[in-house]
């Protein structure tokens, strides 16, 4: 039986690390409300408006409408600003080329329309149905396209590389909402040049490579301060599974030095391939992707991992990345070059913080608010509270040699076939935790061995596991065990059993001030605080 945290984001979603200046509170209603606010303010486009119906676009499935609709769109260029209208029709208006954007202050709006790449547009050559074309030194700002679906009908073409349903480059306060994008190589991407930029309320199907896309350019700081606010990524099984031809890769992809991106309320599901990706290719040199928060994401039904993160060499970095209160049926696994990371959620498809095989461990690491089924940590400097893991396999917390500067507090190891916790060669501080219902509670090995501290350990410490004091072996009662209800019931030797918080790091301190539940700890607080991630009621 698995459990679900039940988090709610207005309650608090930020992390209580160093590095974002200790704990805060942020709300996914909030950011969405400012974000809809500002656009709304930013995006008031004064006249003309000019519709394509007007000029001679026909929207009967058949008829090339490109040079129509780019008629009205350099029109209202010319004019400083304006509005192209393109009205609602049964059948979709045929591009043959790209609707190529390359002015300030334009507006697109299609409810109820669709623009659909030819068969056979452009053989050989990269076509997109919209693509924004700024510069540096003339980036398009203020651009807002609403309401359109966007076939990007890729397995039509034949030999075009990489096109995509809308490609904006260099637009600042770019604004796509309401849109749906459909069959396209990549569905959708604010790429170099970006900033400011904000997709609000898009879907992505049938993708051939990746779904939503937010891309440096290979440069840090390469596009910026992109936001994904109820965004989904959908429908687009790999051939094998009975999608289109072909595998995918991710329904998103957040890469190549891009920074400051949010994603709020965004999902990816049935679809081949991993859910959200960040990484750097490893193509460029010192090349940082930083400050990557995901809030209230969810990730089911992939066919790979739900989070991919990595760098692919040492002199990239990938660092600063969030996930808060987000959820996955399937892995999460981040490894290899990334720093400064945030995990808090419902995690039943299990946690995989850094990999043996890859030579460069995570740093950095704070896991707080967690439900998962299994947690393997091959990290530096670890902060783990409030995290619950109810095994469904032969280990709960697996903590792998490499690591080191580990500690953990007010966790709950339960389920585990053979072993609760695992240490290989690793001197982790351990306190306030229960360790019940496995095979057996803990296995230490190596020259480093974990301390254990005000912990309650079915069977005792293992051999060689240091004793810090305090330590029970008697069963914490929870609540009703079998069907996933891990709480401290009444009379619970647990409550009441723990380590003052002051006994704690500073920083671990800070993430266990409350429990899973969002409750104050202790309670009252002039008493001691329970053992598990959660206080007692009682």
């Amino acid at each position: 039986m698995k459990i679900s945290v039940g988090l709610t984001i207005w309650v608090v979603v930020a992390s209580c690390c160093a590095w974002f200046g200790g704990p805060r509170t942020v709300s996914a209603q909030t950011i969405i409300a400012q974000q809809a606010e500002e656009a709304t303010e930013m995006h008031r486009i004064p006249p003309p408006l000019v519709d394509v119906t007007e000029l001679g676009a026909k929207g009967d499935g058949a008829s090339d409408d490109q040079p129509v609709i780019q008629k009205a769109v350099e029109q209202v260029e010319a004019a400083g600003g304006g509005t192209v209208v393109i009205p609602p029709s049964e059948t979709p208006y045929i591009v043959r080329d790209s609707i190529t954007i390359t002015g300030s202050n334009v507006r697109i709006v299609g409810y109820g329309a669709t623009l659909k790449l030819a068969d056979h547009a452009n053989d050989g050559v990269i076509t997109d149905v919209i693509e924004v074309v700024g510069t540096a030194e003339k980036p398009v700002e203020d651009l807002v396209i609403a309401g359109l679906t966007l076939d990007g009908n890729y397995w039509a073409q034949s030999g075009s590389r990489n096109p995509r349903c809308l490609d904006c480059d260099y637009a600042v306060g770019a604004l796509v909402k309401d849109c749906e994008f459909t069959r396209g190589f990549v569905a959708m991407t604010f790429g170099a040049g970006c900033e400011q930029c904000t997709a609000l309320n898009c879907t992505a199907t049938l993708w051939h490579n990746d779904g939503f896309n937010a891309d440096g350019g290979g440069r840090s700081g390469g596009s910026s301060s992109i936001s994904f606010i109820n965004c989904h990524a959908r429908g687009a099984p790999n051939e094998r599974d009975g999608g289109l031809p072909g595998s995918r890769d991710s329904g998103w992809e957040i890469e190549d030095g891009v920074q400051d991106v949010w994603l709020v309320n965004c999902s990816v599901e049935h679809a081949g391939g991993d859910g959200f990706t960040v990484r750097n290719h490893g193509g460029y040199e010192h090349e940082v992707t930083e400050n990557i928060n995901f809030v209230n994401c969810r990730v089911t039904n992939v066919t790979a991992d739900a989070w991919d993160i990595y760098s692919r060499t040492e002199t990239n970095v990938t660092r600063r990345i969030r996930l808060l209160n987000c959820y996955a049926d399937c892995p999460v696994k981040l490894f290899s070059g990334v720093e400064q990371v945030t995990v808090s959620g419902d995690f039943p498809g299990g946690l995989f913080l850094g990999r043996p095989d890859k030579p460069t461990p995570l740093r950095d690491v704070e896991i707080y608010n967690v439900c998962t089924s299994y947690l393997a940590l091959l990290a530096q400097e670890v902060f783990a509270a409030n995290v619950v893991v109810q095994a469904d396999g032969p280990r709960g917390v697996e903590l792998v040699a490499g690591c080191s500067d580990v500690e953990m507090a007010f966790c709950t190891v339960t389920g585990a076939s053979e072993t609760g916790i695992v240490c290989a060669n690793v001197a982790a501080v351990i306190a306030n935790c229960v360790v019940w219902g496995n095979g057996t509670s803990l296995l230490a090995e190596g020259e480093h061995q974990p301390t254990m501290s005000h912990c309650c350990i079915e069977g005792g410490l293992a051999d060689g596991c240091g004793d810090g004091g305090g330590n029970i072996n008697a069963d914490p009662r929870f609540r009703d065990a079998e069907n996933g209800d891990l709480r401290l019931g009444q009379g619970s030797p647990c409550i009441g059993a723990g380590l003052p918080l002051a006994g704690l790091s500073h920083r671990l301190r800070l993430m266990a001030t409350r429990d899973l539940a969002g409750r104050p700890r202790p309670a009252p607080p002039e008493s001691l605080p329970d053992l598990g991630a959660w206080e007692s009621a009682m």
